[in-house]
């Protein structure tokens, strides 16, 4: 259970630093601009994930997963993947680009094993996690449409 949580650690952590690298490499201010929020929310994930992780050291949590080397599998490719992305090449960065990376980051919370561990929190804690990831992923989303809107509207 340790080394699934400090997988989770580490794919925020990633994020965290891919999203700062594409808000100071985006060429759209208001994109800059959404990865730069992007990045200091991850930071508030990698706070979360940690706090999880204490709660685990302490005896506090219960090993979810018996034979959870599938789980920390899928995990680690999750991480390997984050870390192959490019970071700081000094390119800019177009809208297309930084909203894919951001899409290939976010897919990522979509795998069940986040939500599971998210509910580890104590109740009122886990659903204002829930919360939080949804609304995060949901800026992804609405800059996909704002995007889209704009390209047929021109």
């Amino acid at each position: 259970m340790r080394e699934i949580l400090d997988a989770c650690i580490r794919i925020d952590e990633l994020a965290h630093e891919v999203y700062l690298d594409m808000s100071e490499r985006c060429t759209d201010p208001e994109t800059a601009s959404l990865m730069l929020q992007m990045s200091t929310e991850e930071t508030q994930h990698v706070c979360w994930w940690k706090e999880l992780l204490d709660s685990w050291d302490a005896g506090l949590l219960p090993n979810v997963w018996y034979g959870s080397e599938e789980v920390l599998r899928t995990l680690q490719d999750m991480v390997e993947d984050l870390a192959s992305l490019p970071l700081h090449t000094k390119e800019p960065a177009d809208v297309e680009t930084a909203l894919s990376v951001a899409a290939r980051i976010e897919f990522f919370t979509l795998d069940p094993v986040f939500s599971e561990l998210l509910d580890l929190a104590e109740p009122g804690v886990g659903r204002r996690r829930h919360d939080a990831y949804s609304h995060h992923v949901g800026r992804i989303i609405d800059a996909f449409e704002r995007t889209r809107s704009e390209e047929h509207t021109s």
